[in-house]
This record gives structure tokens, C-alpha cells and sequence, in this order.
């Protein structure tokens, strides 16, 4: 059942590989098909995708997650370009933070190199900002979901510091698997 969800997974992030290289470029068909056909047929990908393991996920949701800022930066110029099938009421304004704090939330909690879209996010908050000339807006949006991804992920870093005394658990888990020497 995990290795089917895994490759579901993969399948997902292959489709969400096509719906990225459309939203960026609308008046290109084939690339596309091509952004996609390199995801789907690189050889690590497939292997990867077939066995149960995090990639996967934050695959996934690192893809959904920029996905969804092209999207809302679309919205913000061209409603036109935003698929017929998926909700714009998602993205507006009032929506899109919660949506992307609960999104990153899960893929932090999946992997921690996930944390990497922490910047992407600023600046799209950044970006909508400076779009719209309303600084306050965006810091609330900021705010939405940073507390987003604390109610979702205070609980594995807590516990990360009680059972090993840091927030990431890092240096363990190197520990564990012998990249660090404990001894001489």
C-alpha cells in the first residue's frame, strides 16, 4: 500500500512538473509535455518514486507549493491563465496564505531540506508587496503563515529537543548513520 501511494506520488509530481511548465509558458504546447517527460523518464526519479520513502512527499509538495505561487501571481495578471478546474477561490487573497502555511508545514514536517522554501515564499511575499504597495498586507499574510507552519511542525521540533537536545535533530540522525565520528 506505501509503495502504492509512493508512486502515486511521483505521478502527481509529474503532473504538477506539466501544469508548472504550462503556467510559465502558456503559448508553448510542447514544453509542457517535455518538462514533464524528463521528470517522469529520468532514471533516479523512477526508482526513487517506486520505493517507499519522504522524496516523494516533498516532491510533491514542493511541486503543489510552486505550483500554487505561479498561480497566484497569475491571478494577480491574468485570471485567463488559471485552470477551469481548480478553484480560484483558493488563491485569492484571503486563502492563499493559509493554503501555503498548511502546505509547507507538511512538507517541513516531510523533510527537513524543505525548510529551502521558506525563502521562496518571503519572496513572493515580497513580490506582492511591491505589486500592490501594501507592506502591511504582506507581513499579515507572513504572519498566517508562519503560524501555520508552527501549529503544524512546534511539536516535531519540540520533541527533537527533548529527545536529543537541538531543534532539527541533525547531528543524531548523522550520528546514526556514521557520518560523524564519535570516537577517535
Amino acid at each position: 500500500v506505501l509503495r502504492w501511494f509512493s508512486i502515486l506520488l511521483g505521478c502527481g509530481t509529474v503532473a504538477l512538473t506539466f501544469f508548472v511548465a504550462e503556467a510559465l509558458f502558456p503559448e508553448n504546447g510542447n514544453l509542457p509535455f517535455l518538462a514533464a517527460s524528463l521528470t517522469a523518464f529520468n532514471p533516479m526519479f523512477v526508482f526513487i518514486s517506486a520505493s517507499v520513502n519522504n522524496d516523494n512527499g516533498v516532491w510533491f509538495l514542493t511541486s503543489l507549493i510552486i505550483y500554487i505561487l505561479i498561480l497566484a501571481v497569475n491571478l494577480e495578471d491574468n485570471v485567463s491563465l488559471i485552470p477551469s478546474w481548480l478553484p480560484k477561490k483558493l488563491l485569492q487573497r484571503q486563502f492563499a496564505p493559509w493554503l501555503l502555511g498548511v502546505l509547507l508545514g507538511l512538507a517541513i514536517l516531510t523533510k527537513l531540506s524543505a525548510l529551502l522554501l521558506v525563502p521562496v515564499v518571503a519572496t513572493y511575499l515580497i513580490w506582492r508587496a511591491q505589486y500592490h504597495g501594501n507592506w502591511y498586507q504582506a507581513f499579515r499574510e507572513g504572519l498566517i503563515i508562519a503560524l501555520c507552519v508552527f501549529v503544524l511542525t512546534s511539536w516535531w521540533f519540540y520533541r527533537n529537543w527533548i529527545l536529543y537536545n537541538e531543534l532539527l535533530g541533525t547531528t543524531t540522525m548523522a550520528e546514526l548513520y556514521g557520518f560523524v565520528r564519535t570516537g577517535p
